[in-house]
Order: C-alpha cells, then sequence, then structure tokens
C-alpha cells in the first residue's frame, strides 16, 4: 500500500485504554483495524476517548512498534450521555487544536453517546483541511422497531440534515454499501466510493481445496441451518421464529441454530422448546472457533429488517457458505440471488419458510453458491478492504475532481 503520507487525524469515540505502566490496549477487532491503517498513514493521530484499564475483557495491547507509530490526542470519557455532555466543552477545545494540526481529517456523521462528527466536520472545513467521512451504518434511522418518540424522530432527521450536509462537501466519502450513498451523497463535491466492511482475515479464507472436500462430506448429511448475531427484533429474529413455526409442520424440518444473544434470547429459548430442529447456542470467540462453526452449516440465514450490511455475509462467504438473506438494501448490496446465495422479501416469514425447504431439498445448488461466495470473499477481506481506502486516500493528492468509485 503506498503510504498517505500527509498529517492525518483519525476521530473515534470507541475508546482506548492505558495500563499502569503506559501501555495502550484496544478492544481486540479495533486493534486488528488500526494495525492496518498504521501500515499506509505513517503520520497518523488518532483522537478518542482515554481510559484506565481495569478488568474490561477482549482487550489486546499495541505493541511498543506501533505504539510509537501511533500519537494520541486524548479526549474526555464519554461512557454515558451526561458524562459526555459534561466533557463536551473540554472535547471541542482539544478537537479543535487537533484538526488545526492535521492535514487530513477523518470523521464520521454518527456514534455515541455523542456524534463528533457533528462537531469536527465543520471544525475540518472550516479550517480548509481535506475531509475524509466513512459511513458505515446508519443507527439513527428508524427501523421497525424503534419507539417512535420525540427524542428519536430528533436523533433522524438532525443526524440525515447534518449528515447529507458533511457528506456532500467531504473530499472523500467511503460508505459499506450503495444505499448510503444513493441517500446521503445528494449532491457530493469529492470522491465518494463503496467499500463493504468485513472483517475477514486472508488467513481466514478457506482452501479451495478444503471447502470441496467440506461440501463433500456436507452433501452427505442432513442440512442444517444457523443464524449468528443479536437475537433482537431488527435482525428479523421473530420472522426467523415465525418461520421455524411454519416449518414445524414439514415431515422432515431442517435442524436450524440460534447463536447469539439479546432481548429476544427467551423467545428463541421457547422455540427451541417447543421444536426438536431448533436450538439456542452461545456465541463463540470471533476467530477460528468462530469460522469452524460457520463451515459446518450448508447456509447461513441473514433475516434483517434494517438496513445495515451485516458482516456474518462475508464470514459465510469465507468458508465457502452461501446465504439465505432478506432483500434489504445492505444485503442486497452483497448477495446474488441464485448465485451465492438467495434473497427473500425482508419480513416475510412465508417466503423464508418456503426458501428453508428449497435448500434443504438442493444441497448441491448450496454447495455451488458457497463456491460463488468464497470466490467473492477473496475480494471482500479486511486487508482489501484497506488497500482500497489506500488507494483512493492517494486520490486526494491529486488535483481535486469530483468522480465516484464503486
Amino acid at each position: 500500500m503506498t503510504p498517505f503520507t500527509e498529517r492525518y487525524l483519525l476521530v473515534m469515540a470507541l475508546p482506548y485504554y492505558l495500563d499502569e505502566a503506559g501501555r495502550v490496549w484496544l478492544d481486540r477487532l479495533w486493534h486488528r483495524d488500526l494495525i492496518l491503517h498504521l501500515r499506509y498513514l505513517p503520520r497518523l493521530r488518532m483522537a478518542a476517548p482515554q481510559l484506565m484499564k481495569r478488568d474490561e475483557p477482549d482487550l489486546v495491547a499495541l505493541s511498543d512498534a506501533d505504539a510509537r507509530r501511533l500519537a494520541l490526542v486524548p479526549l474526555p470519557p464519554m461512557r454515558s450521555k451526561l458524562e459526555a455532555v459534561r466533557g463536551l466543552p473540554r472535547a471541542l477545545r482539544v478537537l479543535w487544536r487537533a484538526v488545526s494540526d492535521a492535514d487530513t481529517v477523518h470523521s464520521g456523521i454518527a456514534g455515541w453517546p455523542i456524534p463528533l462528527g457533528w462537531f469536527v466536520n465543520p471544525m475540518a472545513l472550516l479550517r480548509k483541511r481535506k475531509l475524509v467521512l466513512a459511513i458505515e451504518s446508519a443507527p439513527w434511522r428508524l427501523t421497525p422497531s424503534t419507539p417512535r418518540t420525540a427524542a428519536k424522530l430528533l436523533r433522524h432527521h438532525l443526524t440525515e440534515t447534518l449528515g447529507r450536509w458533511s457528506i456532500n462537501r467531504a473530499h472523500l466519502v467511503i460508505a459499506t454499501q450503495r444505499d448510503y450513498l444513493r441517500s446521503l451523497a445528494t449532491h457530493p463535491r469529492g470522491i465518494t466510493a463503496v467499500t463493504p466492511a468485513s472483517w475477514v482475515a486472508e488467513e481466514d479464507l478457506l482452501a479451495p481445496e478444503a471447502a470441496a472436500r467440506l461440501w463433500s462430506r456436507k452433501q452427505a448429511s442432513p442440512a442444517c441451518f444457523a443464524f449468528f448475531g443479536r437475537l433482537i427484533h431488527d435482525k428479523g429474529v421473530r420472522v426467523l421464529l415465525e418461520a421455524l413455526e411454519r416449518l414445524a409442520a414439514s415431515d422432515a424440518p431442517p435442524r436450524v441454530d440460534l447463536i447469539g444473544r439479546g432481548q429476544l434470547a427467551a423467545e428463541c429459548r421457547r422455540a427451541a422448546a417447543a421444536f426438536p430442529f431448533v436450538r439456542v447456542l452461545d456465541p463463540v470467540p470471533y476467530g477460528e472457533p468462530f469460522f469452524s462453526l460457520v463451515r459446518e452449516y450448508h447456509a447461513i440465514i441473514v433475516p434483517s429488517l434494517s438496513d445495515e450490511q451485516p458482516r456474518i455475509i462475508y464470514d459465510a462467504y469465507s468458508q465457502a457458505v452461501p446465504v439465505i438473506a432478506s432483500d434489504t438494501p445492505g444485503n442486497r448490496d452483497e448477495v446474488i440471488h441464485g448465485g451465492t446465495g438467495w434473497l427473500f422479501p425482508a419480513g416475510s416469514a412465508s417466503a423464508l419458510a418456503q426458501g428453508l425447504r428449497e435448500a434443504t431439498a438442493q444441497t448441491g445448488r448450496l454447495a455451488e453458491m458457497g463456491t460463488n461466495g468464497l470466490q467473492r470473499a477473496r475480494q471482500t477481506t479486511h486487508a482489501e478492504m484497506h488497500r482500497k481506502r489506500a488507494a483512493l486516500l492517494q486520490l486526494l493528492s491529486a488535483p481535486a475532481s469530483r468522480c465516484a468509485a464503486q
């Protein structure tokens, strides 16, 4: 990756932690992401809330070499809305100085508990810095289960309005799906691009020979499917539960595992108690234990109701496993109907049940789609995402132009 040598400020709401020895600790997946940032951003500074390390789980320490390459800009803790509001004046002072000392500012338009981009983006434009925006999800948008309270409605409309304002003025906007650009980049002045967000490392990819052996074994065994994710309404869990109730009337329903935790866990356990072909399992750590489990299934069920793009799609493809997914913007961008999986109308339990019946009877077709998904996975690894982003940053060094990269 060609280094982008400008002074680069990355603004994050996700905290970093310091232990008593002064070592920097990060969330495990965020640590993996940051290491790749450091490969092509030699003058990287990260502005993020600083916390003292206690007994937080799943943290990884930066190596001494990586810690020396990363300059930290500590922001006040933001563990709650009240704490964030109290620390906001100090955070704004720190961010103003950090933006002033940067050539390029990398931000977003959302975040919890306070969207820092609401303040950082105007700062960057006012100071005539290059603004890079990453849009990976849209948690502010109203979903089927969102209570229509005044606060939720205000957040939705405010974020949409401020988000479009920032996106249309940014020098580079990187989104994880086309629908975000369609709905938010209404009159972009800069470069817009789509780079899917995947956590799959290149070493996680199943070898083609191993995939062929795996499918040879799976085609000789009864079909089994799985849902991986939070057990909540917006992930389509109730749609799946209704589909399972319909499958219960079949002579030989396939095994279906629900793997995750969440608000609907009790409903899922009741379904498992009522239907012998259903199981509820605890999630396993992301990495080899997770991928080993994924590859045992004939297909992964992704019945999402929101417009998010679930990373489980890329995880499934990496193990030559197709998906049966709802036809939502995030899923539709990545699932080729009949090619890497099947799409069904979002929210339709009857269509999902029918899709599972068809998949049960066509394991040979699932093997073909799994092979196609594995080919796609090689183009959407976490490292490949960063290679594309590094190449896009090089365009900022060229004369200003308006273009779109897909």
